[in-house]
């Protein structure tokens, strides 16, 4: 129950988070700055952090422990600590000093040098993110493999609540001093990171973790973790590329491109975050199992099941989110975002969520093809798609094509090749499974989603008869909550009348979540 709430809370902070950026900085080119120099260490902590420590080394320390004692595992942990300091380390410094070029990668179609130039500013700040984020992600990964679960779940709401004070704090000082107000920006979201981890380190020494000064090269153990890294380091290779790419043509279109998808960005993940985690990260463990015991007929069945869910929930998702995109983004409406604001970022939102189930069947396949240990396969089809990606930013993004709407148009095409063939390769690794199952439910809960968002949509239309050229936090929020119970409603109902058994499934789940919080 704690988890569940501290995961809660850092959705809620992290959402409180983008609303004070909006406010602070709305919709502008020292927005598109803040998350063009912001991108590199993010991109490190989802996927380092949470890819291939995960994959790499939690199994080899777990294993350690058991076998040979939790002496062993500990001189392990420090020694990938200690080379991880001095790689990193490195990494940061060459990042400061050469951060013309680092922010280059994020920004070689630019118009305006304004936003590099502000970005060059903040990168050398958060430089040592990197640093950070390595050395915490190793933190969390010690923790969890003791099932001290509860402060890596709760240290991102630190973070958040040091960046949400920053953000006010430049808000006040950047009228008086806006070179004061971008260095207190770029300390506070760096110190934020740094708070995150540093209050692990009191978990870490009550768990009687003993760090030493180890450092060898020649650790077996240590060899083993960067051979299973090896595939996660090519996945996340395509990944900064694909990230760095995308930035770079949305400021093709305008200065505040960056910005534009971040605010979109937070809406179009939720849905996945919330939900789709919640279901799929406990699967990891049994497809494993199964994997390794070579069920594979209960493999594929499992296969059918979480996927069948998983796109009953998220179809809906994706169909109200396009419905009722504009009243989601005017929740950000204060201080420096704007109504025009709120319209740009809304457009992109409604197109872009278009490829949610698919983005969400291809992050499930990361999982499944780590499970039957063939995420080389995953890795280099991804890694080709995003290439692919690339090629259609540059082409589609040209103001005189699509302009920002590019970027929706080439990931609703990446995610689609890359879950039908990641599905079609799937098949014959573990076995032709049914696919006709899941295609009825994906279409039962398609046709019961555009009614149901249809009306939803309809109803948001009524809101604006109301309230006539009025956009603001409160009417948003009024018009999401009424307009999006309307909209669920009827799918839920047209789901259960058309026997889409899913539907009871997320029902269960409503009803546990709300047992574990009347405690």
């Amino acid at each position: 129950m704690l988890m569940t709430a501290a995961t809660l809370l850092s959705r809620i902070t992290g959402l409180l988070r983008t609303w004070a950026m909006a406010f602070a900085l709305g919709n502008t080119l020292i927005a598109s700055a803040y998350n063009v120099a912001n991108n590199m260490p993010n991109i490190i902590f989802e996927l380092v952090a949470g890819g291939i420590l995960t994959a790499a080394f939690l199994p080899l320390y777990l294993t350690l422990k058991e076998q040979e004692g939790q002496a062993r595992s500990d001189t392990y942990a420090s020694n990938l600590l200690n080379i991880t300091f001095l790689v990193l380390s490195c990494i940061s410094i060459i990042c400061i000093v050469g951060a013309p070029y680092a922010v280059a990668t994020q920004t070689f179609s630019a118009q305006s040098p304004e936003v590099s130039a502000v970005a060059i500013v903040l990168f050398r700040i958060f430089a040592i993110q990197i640093l950070l984020y390595g050395l915490g992600g190793i933190f969390s990964i010690i923790l969890n493999a003791h099932r001290k679960y509860f402060l890596t779940s709760v240290a991102p709401t630190l973070n958040n609540i040091v960046v949400i004070a920053a953000f006010v704090t430049y808000s006040i000082v950047a009228s008086r001093d806006a070179q004061l107000a971008l260095i207190i920006l770029g300390v506070g979201t760096t110190l934020g990171v740094f708070v995150q981890y540093v209050i692990q380190i009191p978990a870490l020494i009550r768990v009687k973790f003993k760090w030493s000064a180890t450092l060898s090269l020649r650790d077996q153990a240590l060899r083993d973790s960067f051979r299973i890294a090896l595939p996660t380091v090519l996945y996340i290779l395509g990944t900064l590329l694909a990230f760095s790419c995308r930035n770079s043509f949305s400021l093709m279109c305008t200065e505040s491109g960056p910005a534009t998808i971040a605010y979109a960005r937070i809406w179009y993940q939720l849905p996945y975050g919330v939900i789709i985690v919640s279901i799929t990260a406990p699967l990891f463990t049994e497809l494993s199992s199964l994997a390794a015991r070579g069920k594979l007929i209960k493999l594929r069945r499992l296969l059918c099941q979480s996927l069948s869910v998983m796109l009953a929930l998220i179809i809906p998702c994706a169909a109200l989110i396009i419905a009722l995109s504009s009243p989601l983004i005017s929740l950000f409406r204060a201080g420096a975002f704007n109504a025009s604001d709120v319209a740009g970022v809304s457009s992109l939102l409604s197109i872009w969520v278009i490829s949610l189930p698919l983005y969400a069947i291809t992050m499930y396949m990361y999982q499944v093809y780590a499970s039957i240990k063939k995420f080389f396969l995953y890795a280099l089809i991804c890694t080709l798609g995003m290439i692919v990606q690339c090629v259609l930013y540059g082409v589609l993004c040209k103001p005189e094509i699509l302009g920002l709407y590019g970027i929706a148009v080439s990931d609703i095409v990446y995610y689609t090749l890359s879950a039908l063939i990641l599905i079609g390769l799937l098949r014959k690794k573990v076995g032709a499974f049914l696919l006709m199952p899941l295609v009825k439910t994906a279409i039962k809960m398609l046709v019961a989603s555009v009614i149901g968002a249809g009306i939803a949509y309809l109803a948001a239309r009524g809101f604006a008869l109301l309230f006539p050229g009025k956009i603001s936090i409160g009417i948003g929020a009024l018009e999401l909550i009424c307009c999006g119970i309307v909209g669920l409603a009827i799918i839920a109902l047209l789901g259960k009348w058309m026997r889409v058994s899913e539907i009871d499934y997320a029902a269960n789940m409503l009803k546990r979540l709300k047992k574990r919080f009347a405690r």
